[in-house]
């Protein structure tokens, strides 16, 4: 992570960004995900977590993840995944749950992708301002190349937990199940924890708005 704001001018809004990568063999894979965090006075502070798969190549994958803020529904809460080797719908494709619910399927290259393997969510949220970027809508649906979603409906204003589950699809091909990281965006509550009578409530540091 590299903070990149003495390059900044506020004045553009538009940037290129350049990696090289040295080719460590002619089979070699690069997997390269931008977040941008930054702070803009004045609007509703964003809360995001970033959390990275510790278990590839299975048929399925359970996770139970923690938020570190108290995740409220207005405004929308964006979950996106970002993986790979997800070719085509028929012989390798994701399922993913979010809280038992199925959200869709995807397979396929993102339009910001360079080859057919691999899906990553574009997103913008600031402000309680949730908007998808490129082949990304933010409805509940996941769908091919779009793998973001907006999972509030399946939220309990409030809550810190959620249950994720990827299954590979379909079943009879090879279960190579490849998951990145996942990534939540969200608006919390000014007061994450406020402690019992006469004390006084304990109020959350917020995230900026990203």
């Amino acid at each position: 992570m590299i903070d990149i704001t003495e390059y900044l001018d506020p004045t553009v809004m538009e940037y290129t960004i350049r990696v090289s990568i040295d080719q460590a063999g002619s089979h070699s894979i690069h997997g390269l995900h931008l977040l941008n965090a930054y702070e803009l006075p004045g609007a509703v502070r964003v809360w995001f977590d970033v959390f990275f798969s510790d278990a590839n190549s299975a048929p399925v994958i359970d996770y139970t993840l923690t938020t570190s803020g108290l995740m409220q529904t207005v405004g929308g809460v964006a979950f996106a995944t970002f993986a790979g080797f997800s070719l085509d719908e028929w012989q390798d494709c994701e399922r993913v749950m979010v809280n038992g619910t199925l959200l869709g399927k995807y397979y396929g290259g993102a339009f910001n992708t360079v080859s057919h393997w691999g899906a990553s969510g574009s997103f913008f949220f600031s402000n309680d301002l949730f908007t998808g970027l490129g082949d990304d809508d933010t409805h509940i649906a996941i769908e091919g190349t779009d793998v973001l979603s907006d999972i509030s409906s399946l939220m309990t204003d409030g809550s810190s937990t959620l249950m994720v589950r990827y299954e590979h699809c379909p079943s009879a091909s090879p279960d190579d199940n490849h998951v990145w990281l996942m990534v939540l965006a969200y608006t919390s509550a000014p007061c994450s924890r406020v402690l019992p009578w006469p004390r006084t409530a304990r109020c959350a540091v917020g995230r900026s708005s990203s």
